[in-house]
């Protein structure tokens, strides 16, 4: 985790209840991980950056921290929700895209309103999400394939 102040502290991330993630250091100490104390760490892999995002629906919170799955000229995040139903545990991924600073919330009926703004420049691409051979599920591989290939 990379604190506010540019420290690295190292030690194992866990995902707590309500969102809330908490470093444990290699001394034991546990340390629940705030905007207050870091603005991105790193877990299993992956960056997780605070943002401010769209909430995916009524109750969900403003600010996150979004794990950076694609990155880029457009950078893709997904923000993963578990809820627990009868004994089973589900889960659902939302997923962002971000260009030149503004964020968008990715879902099938805005997925290629949002994406014409977010990627225009890529006609091939576009067309196949218009021909819904690319859905909003996708979404790796859009904002892979936009970052990768030529614009045309």
């Amino acid at each position: 985790m990379i604190t506010i102040e540019n420290d690295t502290i190292y030690g194992q991330i866990e995902l707590m209840a309500f969102r809330n993630y908490q470093l444990t250091t290699q001394s034991g100490e546990k340390i629940k991980i705030t905007s207050k104390l870091s603005l991105e760490f790193r877990k299993d892999g992956f960056k997780y950056v605070y943002k401010k995002k769209k909430p995916y629906t009524i109750g969900d919170k403003k600010h996150a921290y979004l794990k950076l799955i694609n990155d880029g000229e457009v950078k893709l995040y997904e923000y993963r929700v578990t809820r627990q139903m009868h004994n089973s545990t589900m889960g659902e991924s939302f997923y962002y895209v971000e260009r030149d600073n503004e964020i968008h919330l990715i879902n099938s009926a805005r997925l290629l309103s949002i994406l014409h703004s977010v990627i225009p420049e890529n006609k091939i691409l576009f067309e196949k999400i218009k021909s819904r051979e690319l859905s909003h599920k996708d979404m790796y591989l859009i904002i892979k394939y936009y970052n990768t290939m030529p614009k045309v």
